[in-house]
C-alpha cells in the first residue's frame, strides 16, 4: 500500500536495519544484557533530566521545532521502555510510538498475533487469530462492566469457577461454573467445555466458550494487566464462536506471549538516546 510518508532506513549494527517512524524493522539477536545496558543508558539520562531544564528552557525561546523534538523523543522512549519491561508478560501488546511532522508522537497499539509457547496446563488457552476473551472488570467509572484480554491463564478457585490468573482474578463475563470433584477438564478449539463427573467415565459438556471480536481493536482503551475496554472507536464487541465470523480459535496448553519485538526496541530505545543526546549538545553549542 503506497504512503505518503518518507520512511527512513538506518543501519545501526551490521545485518539490523531500523525503519523510523514505526515501519518494520529486520530481526536480529539481543542478549539480555544488551538490553539492560539500554535500559540503565535511558535511565541515567532521564535522572538528568533536571540538568537539561534550563537549556531547554532557552530552546523553547530559540527553536520550538527543537524543543518538541525532544519532547517527542522522550515520549517515545518511555513506550519503549515499557514494552521491553513488559516483554516477558503473556499476552501483552506494545505501543508504537510514530514520530510525525512538527515534534508531533502518534500513538498506536500493535495487536498482531504474539508467539504461542506450549505449557502442557489444559487450562491455559492461546487464541490462534483474532478475538479476545470477555471478563467482569471494574470500568474507570467505578461500575461493573466487560473487559478484553488476550491472556488465557485460568484456573479452577475454591467455588469451581473458570477464573483469569491475570490481576486479582477475573471470571469470564458470562461465568463458567464445573461441578464439585470435575476432572479431565478440557476446552476444544471451538471454546466447548467439559469435565468428566465423579464416578463417571465419560465426559459432560459444561460451557461454551466465546470470543469477542472488534472492527478497530486499535482503538481499545487500556485497563492495565493486559486488559482493554471498548471505546467508540473501536467499536462494539461482537460476541461469536471461535472460529466464525473472523474470529480466532483456541489452543489448549499454550499461552500467547507478548509480541514486543526486544531487538527492535533495544536498538529503537538506543537510537532515541544518541538522537536525544545530540540535539541537547547541539543546545549547548549554540547558547555558548
Amino acid at each position: 500500500m503506497a504512503s505518503s510518508k518518507r520512511w527512513i532506513a538506518r543501519t545501526l549494527v551490521p545485518g539490523l536495519v531500523v525503519i523510523l517512524a514505526g515501519c518494520q524493522s529486520t530481526p536480529s539477536a539481543a542478549t539480555p544484557g544488551e538490553v539492560r545496558a539500554v535500559i540503565s543508558e535511558t535511565m541515567l539520562a532521564s535522572a538528568v533530566k533536571e540538568q537539561d531544564a534550563s537549556a531547554l528552557q532557552q530552546l523553547e525561546q530559540s527553536s520550538a521545532a527543537t524543543s518538541d523534538a525532544i519532547k517527542a523523543i522522550d515520549i517515545a522512549r518511555d513506550v519503549a521502555l515499557n514494552n521491553l519491561n513488559n516483554a516477558g508478560c503473556n499476552g501483552f501488546k506494545a505501543t508504537r510510538a510514530i514520530l510525525q511532522e512538527g515534534g508531533k508522537v502518534h500513538l498506536q497499539r500493535d495487536f498482531s498475533q504474539g508467539p504461542l509457547a506450549s505449557t502442557n496446563n489444559p487450562l491455559d488457552l492461546g487464541i490462534q487469530g483474532e478475538g479476545f476473551f470477555m471478563i467482569q472488570v471494574l470500568l474507570p467509572d467505578g461500575t461493573r462492566g466487560v473487559g478484553y484480554t488476550r491472556c488465557g491463564s485460568f484456573f479452577v478457585n475454591a467455588s469451581d469457577n473458570l477464573v483469569l490468573v491475570t490481576g486479582d482474578g477475573y471470571q469470564l463475563s458470562s461465568p463458567v461454573t464445573f461441578f464439585q470433584g470435575a476432572r479431565h477438564i478440557e476446552i476444544a478449539q471451538d471454546g466447548t467445555t467439559s469435565a468428566v463427573r465423579p464416578g463417571s467415565a465419560s465426559k459432560a459438556k459444561v460451557a461454551q466458550l466465546q470470543l469477542a471480536v472488534f472492527s478497530n481493536p486499535g482503538g481499545l482503551k487500556d485497563l492495565g494487566d493486559g486488559i482493554f475496554i471498548e471505546t467508540d472507536k473501536s467499536g462494539k464487541a461482537r460476541e461469536t464462536s471461535p472460529g466464525q465470523n473472523g474470529a480466532g480459535v483456541f489452543l489448549s496448553g499454550y499461552l500467547e506471549s507478548s509480541n514486543v519485538d526486544i531487538a527492535r526496541e533495544t536498538v529503537r530505545l538506543h537510537l532515541l538516546n544518541q538522537w536525544r543526546a545530540a540535539l541537547l549538545q547541539a543546545v549547548g553549542v549554540n547558547l555558548r
